[in-house]
């Protein structure tokens, strides 16, 4: 069913987007939305009359098309026909421009924000190219202990060792799951599990089960790696001076919540501090680490405000509406190749949410 329902929904965004219908489909969207009660169920009529423009902001992490051992990448065509809708059917704003037409409740109609987390090199190598050919904005946030250096961000370690090990299977370890390591299918689940467990440690729990997960697979804990995975403040200030923006991620990517106070204080102004020493432009946009509903909470949110930024972005599905908390903003990942079945899917997005 869901092969059919995938090739289903490609044919009719094929149809739409070249036979120029998406128009009509766009239109439509702006005039109505979907009508729900508090509960969020269907009423009748089910749908009404739209009142607000939403902000719709879109989340990428790697852009690549080469196989990564690490997080997964999105290829570049697919990015390459996002940005083709966003550019046809969308207005695309600065994440800083977005927030301030919110607050003066001035949001144009469809209203859309690029973001691109953690600072990877492929942003430099693959996205900037299309997003300055198309002419469009978007903001990188950067976890500054990995921009022009060697290391490696923690999740990224992990997903390092478990892709790299010969041994068969993990064990004992951590939720005392059993992973098979012996296909990359079978590694990916692994690293999807391990991660969900090392995300619900506290700080120093993580650092020693990082070094545990490393005496078990057999392999170095930060590996050194035949090419650079991370930006360096020359590509930083490359892209800066092409148009794109520039956030702060924390300087280590740690999970907010799991540390004391003082320690979120240190890893925000820090991250926020060393952007701006090396691009020499303030920096008034964060992305919370993670950024799922418990990895922050409202005294994060009030330090992040307190040390000089205007928003916040976390990784919660949905929309932005004026008068919404500018240091609690959602944010949607997609990941359709095509550019039809992408249309259908931010349309649909922005009718029901």
């Amino acid at each position: 069913m869901d092969r059919w329902k995938a090739i289903g929904l490609r044919v009719l965004g094929l149809c739409l987007y070249r036979v120029g219908l998406f128009l009509l489909l766009t239109r439509w969207v702006d005039r109505v939305q979907k009508k729900s009660t508090e509960t969020h169920a269907l009423s009748f009529p089910c749908v009404q009359k739209r009142t607000l423009n939403p902000v719709q902001i879109l989340m990428y992490h790697g852009i690549s098309d080469a196989w990564s051992p690490f997080l997964p990448t999105e290829p570049i065509e697919l990015f390459r026909n996002h940005l083709q809708y966003l550019s046809t059917y969308c207005n695309v704003l600065t994440l800083d421009e977005a927030t301030e037409r919110m607050k003066c409740r001035d949001v144009p109609n469809r209203a859309v924000v690029i973001t691109i987390d953690d600072g990877y090199r492929d942003s430099y190598l693959n996205a900037f190219p299309l997003l300055r050919e198309m002419g469009l904005p978007a903001t990188v946030f950067l976890a500054t202990v990995c921009t022009g250096s060697e290391s490696l961000l923690w999740h990224d370690r992990a997903c390092w060792m478990i892709s790299h090990t010969t041994v068969p299977s993990l064990e004992g370890y951590g939720s005392q799951a059993r992973y098979e390591l012996t296909t990359p299918e079978a590694k990916r689940a692994a690293q999807a599990g391990v991660l969900w467990y090392l995300r619900s440690l506290e700080d120093r729990e993580r650092i020693q089960a990082l070094e545990q997960l490393s005496e078990i697979l057999g392999l170095p804990e930060d590996p050194k790696l035949d090419s650079r995975l991370m930006l360096n403040w020359q590509e930083v200030e490359e892209m800066y001076k092409g148009g794109v923006q520039f956030g702060a991620h924390t300087v280590n990517h740690p999970i907010l919540s799991k540390l004391p106070l003082s320690s979120v204080i240190d890893e925000v102004r820090k991250s926020k501090d060393m952007i701006e020493q090396n691009l020499g432009a303030r920096v008034t946009t964060f992305a919370y680490p993670s950024g799922r509903p418990e990895d922050y909470n409202q005294e994060i949110k009030d330090i992040v405000k307190q040390e000089g930024f205007s928003c916040a972005v976390s990784t919660v599905r949905g929309q932005n509406y004026e008068g919404d908390d500018l240091f609690d903003l959602k944010r949607m990942g997609y990941w359709d190749h095509d550019s039809g079945v992408f249309g259908l899917r931010f349309e649909y997005t922005r009718f029901c949410v």
